[in-house]
C-alpha cells in the first residue's frame, strides 16, 4: 500500500505505508516521527515499580498499558489511537469477526456532536462521524454504519452487474433512527 498526498498547494510526495494507519495533516512522515512519543503502549498490563523506600506502585487495573494514549480528535492524536489499535488487534479467523472487530476499533475515532463547536452555534452539518465504513476486499462486501443508525449494513459487491447498473444514488438511512429492542421484563 502507499500513500500520496498533495502538500505546499500541489507538491505530490508518496511514501510506502509503513504501518497500515493514515489520516489528514500533518504529513505522514510527521506522524512517524511523533510515534517515538509514543513507544511505551502496549497492550499488556504495565509492570508494578517498586520506588525510592520500598514503596510499591501498581497499575490501577486493565488498560494500563495504554496509559497516555491520546484521546481527543486531533489528527495526531487519531493517528496513534489507530496505530495502537490497529497493531495489537488479533488477527480474526473469519470475515464475519473481522469486520466486527473493524467497526469497534473504528469507532474509537467517531466525533459526537458539540465536541467540535459551541451547543449554540452547530452548523446544519455538524462536525461529527456522519457515516464509518469497512471493506472486505476478500468478499467483495461494504459494509457501513451512520450517526443516525449504528446497525451494520452490507453491500454485496458480488450480486451488483456493474455493466447493466446506472448510476443511483441512495440515502444512507431510510429512516434516520436507531432500532432499539426492548428487552423489559413484562
Amino acid at each position: 500500500m502507499i500513500i500520496i498526498e498533495i502538500i505546499n498547494g500541489g507538491e505530490v510526495k508518496i511514501h510506502d505505508s509503513k504501518i497500515g494507519t493514515i489520516t489528514n495533516a500533518p504529513t505522514y512522515d510527521w506522524h512517524l516521527t511523533n510515534l517515538r512519543n509514543y513507544v511505551n503502549l502496549k497492550p499488556e498490563a504495565a509492570s508494578s515499580k517498586e520506588l525510592e523506600g520500598g514503596f510499591k506502585v501498581a497499575p490501577m487495573g486493565y488498560g494500563s498499558g495504554f496509559l497516555g494514549l491520546p484521546g481527543d480528535f486531533t489528527s495526531p492524536s487519531r493517528f496513534v489511537r489507530a496505530t495502537a489499535f490497529s497493531s495489537s488487534a488479533p488477527l480474526m479467523s473469519d470475515a464475519y469477526t473481522a469486520v466486527n472487530q473493524a467497526f469497534v476499533i473504528l469507532s474509537n475515532f467517531n466525533v459526537p456532536i458539540g465536541s467540535m463547536f459551541p451547543a449554540d452555534r452547530v452548523p446544519n452539518i455538524p462536525a461529527t462521524t456522519q457515516w464509518t465504513s469497512v471493506s472486505d476486499l476478500s468478499n467483495l462486501n461494504f459494509y457501513y454504519t451512520t450517526y443516525y443508525n449504528r446497525q451494520i449494513r452490507r453491500v454485496n459487491l458480488k450480486k451488483i452487474n456493474f455493466s447493466r447498473v446506472k448510476l443511483t444514488i441512495l440515502a444512507l438511512d431510510k429512516i434516520e433512527n436507531q432500532n432499539i429492542e426492548d428487552l423489559s421484563f413484562r
